[in-house]
């Protein structure tokens, strides 16, 4: 029977694996009054910054009191879920990589248990209430971030040099694999050989994308997956056991902090919704902060409901029906909240070869009738169910006309008898940027997508899809299916990449950014910190889940510096 976690983790993540651990017993308590003395520090947000963040703060200044609240449930039986896969109770469905794309085939009350952990206020996006957060739905593709990604257009204090110690602490805990089955095989690998026969003829390098995260021209890879001891990991299972052991340390699920509560520009606590739908109130102690860590979408929420942001947000949330209680309008900070989102536009292609291959049938393993993988991977760790979705990931660039160089990633798959998906993205140097904003009810949504709005962006995607169709479409029999032949098709039929930031972003102007640059300090305010994908200053060259851990070590980091320089 599969373990917990076996990695260098073992220990810690061994000793929380029944509800002894703090996080885990102090869940389900009151939030309010009954803490009569507050919290030093108030986390808001389960995903990979959060924990990450609460984790730090923890460990580092062990004299004060950390509390960590989920918007959403826990994904795992030792987090408290209960619905798991059928063959195996202790494994729900978020934790086999072979599952990845079968989360929508189980269902959680009334909801598939996909839908069940997305946010129902972000309607036509994608935003994660769920412990774990984007971590826990998504397929687990973790390219390390190049330099580029920190040195072009991020601040002072945040260039590679700045945080490269950040990232390697986060690689010694969560490093990602490209090899996760524990038998050292690579298992469905049919379409990866296609693939890489054809990249090769066209002048492409096969590269190890974690040792040479550089190289980002005309380069391919197996996909490096958020995978630890052949289960899906992220900080949910990295971080979040050594932050369980610790006395000061408690977090709980199903805590919905609708706004940060204010006596002028000093933070006081939040206001939660508990999940009996009760309002209650965390207290901050004396000297306390609170870290917003809600994701792309809940933190400019939250801070749209705080009275921070653009005042057009601010009026809609005061003349809305959500019931929210804003601060004094004296007190009203405006900031340009949601004025810089950005995101991945991304193009697909699906190409038709004559090569014997298939794709996995994932729903045999839903119904337990795949026993031979299922025995493989329960007993030996082992086979296609310890491997994500993915069978190889790219990498390419071009130069526009307005000499800016714009990467492209591709997220390849197989689809069917010879038949593969390429996702291609639009990555870092992409120039669009878009806005986004709260409506009356509460929902947040775009005001103005981000995508292809800039002409170098439409000229260096029109480039890019070229080039990939002169390619295909010429080799070995290969046949572009029906209505992805053509590049205005293509473009035109481009989906969002979910992969948002921008939103609360960091900088030395509170007249351009939300956060400062050194402690990642909301302007006008002197106890209220961002740690996530929000304060991202620009697009990363590839999926954004291990950058953001990158950026959350870093931003704790800063943190935890100036509270002990206060000392």
């Amino acid at each position: 029977m599969r373990g917990f976690f076996t990695s260098t983790l073992a220990a810690a993540a061994l000793s929380c694996a029944s509800a002894t651990c703090s996080g885990f017993k102090d869940r389900t308590a009151s939030l309010g009054s009954s803490n009569s003395t507050g919290y030093d520090y108030i986390v808001v947000g389960g995903g990979p910054s959060g924990i990450i963040a609460a984790t730090r703060l923890a460990q580092s200044l062990s004299n004060k009191t950390v509390l960590l609240l989920s918007r959403g449930p826990g994904p795992t039986v030792n987090t408290g879920a209960s619905l798991t896969v059928g063959w195996n109770d202790s494994l729900t469905p978020i934790d086999v990589p072979g599952l990845s794309t079968a989360v929508a085939l189980y269902e959680r009350g009334n909801e598939t248990l996909f839908s069940s952990y997305l946010c129902p206020d972000a309607p036509n996006v994608y935003a994660a209430c769920v412990l774990g957060g984007g971590a826990t739905v998504n397929y687990m593709v973790f390219p390390h971030p190049p330099n580029h990604d920190f040195d072009d257009k991020w601040p002072t204090g945040w260039k590679w040099d700045d945080v490269s110690e950040a990232a390697d602490r986060v690689w010694s805990l969560n490093p990602g694999t490209s090899l996760p089955s524990e038998d050292g095989k690579r298992y469905d690998q049919g379409m990866y050989t296609t693939v890489s026969k054809f990249l090769d003829a066209q002048g492409w390098s096969a590269v190890d994308s974690s040792e040479d995260r550089n190289n980002k021209t005309k380069v391919y890879s197996y996909p490096n997956w958020d995978i630890g001891n052949a289960e899906r990991v992220g900080p949910l299972r990295t971080y979040l056991p050594l932050a369980e052991q610790l006395d000061n340390f408690s977090y709980r699920v199903n805590s919905t902090v609708r706004r940060v509560l204010r006596d002028g520009s000093h933070s006081t606590g939040v206001e939660v919704e508990n999940e009996a739908g009760a309002i209650e109130t965390v207290s901050l102690n004396k000297g306390g902060k609170v870290i917003l860590a809600a994701g792309p979408w809940n933190t400019p929420k939250i801070l749209f409901n705080s009275g921070i942001g653009p005042l057009e947000q601010i009026q809609t949330v005061a003349n809305g029906t959500t019931g929210v209680a804003l601060p004094p309008q004296k007190d009203w900070i405006e900031s340009p909240v949601g004025q810089a989102i950005k995101d991945h536009p991304i193009f697909t292609f699906y190409v038709q070869t004559p090569d014997n291959w298939t794709s996995y049938n994932v729903s045999t393993t839903v119904d337990g009738s795949d026993v031979d993988d299922i025995n493989l991977y329960e007993q030996e760790g082992s086979g296609v169910l310890s491997q994500g979705y993915h069978r190889m990931i790219f990498w390419t660039s071009n130069v526009a006309s307005d000499n800016i160089t714009r990467y492209y990633q591709g997220s390849v798959s197989p689809q069917g008898q010879g038949l593969f998906l390429i996702k291609g993205y639009l990555t870092h140097g992409a120039t669009s940027s878009g806005t986004m904003g709260i409506s009356a009810n509460g929902d947040v949504d775009y005001v103005q997508k981000p995508y292809l709005r800039d002409a170098g962006d439409q000229e260096g995607a029109t480039l890019f899809v070229e080039e990939m169709l002169e390619g295909m479409s010429s080799y070995n029999g290969w046949e572009l299916t029906e209505g992805y032949t053509n590049v205005s098709y293509i473009l035109s039929t481009y989906t969002q990449g979910d992969h948002y930031v921008g939103t609360a972003n960091v900088g030395t102007d509170p007249s351009t950014s939300v956060v400062s640059a050194d402690e990642v300090k909301v302007w006008g305010m002197d106890n209220l910190h961002i740690v996530d994908s929000s304060i991202h200053a620009d697009l990363p060259t590839g999926n954004t889940q291990a950058i953001t851990m990158v950026v959350a070590e870093k931003a704790v980091e800063k943190i935890i510096e100036a509270v002990k320089k206060a000392f």
